[in-house]
């Protein structure tokens, strides 16, 4: 079944309900509404890379913006990781 024209939170309700309990070698990914200055801050401070901020109301791909934390230290010999792709 293609979900990619349903709106993430709807998408996010069927994954949760098929994702069992832990522990399981799969993990269900919360999200956080609200609060992104915040959260971006502290993703900062715990030397992560970034934060994705997607449209709740949006389809698969919609709206979505990476936020990159400009001092990640995992980036150094890894440039092309980080690059933007293009799709085929």
């Amino acid at each position: 079944m293609d979900l990619r024209a349903v709106s993430l939170i709807e998408r996010k309700l069927l994954l949760r309900a098929i994702i069992p309990e832990q522990p399981s070698v799969l993990l269900y990914a919360s999200h956080i509404v609200g609060n992104g200055l915040e959260f971006f801050r502290l993703t900062c401070e715990q030397d992560l890379e970034g934060i994705v901020d997607k449209l709740k109301h949006g389809c698969y791909g919609e709206g979505w913006f990476k936020i990159r934390n400009p001092k990640y230290s995992q980036r150094e010999g890894r440039r092309e990781l980080f690059e933007k792709r293009r799709l085929p």
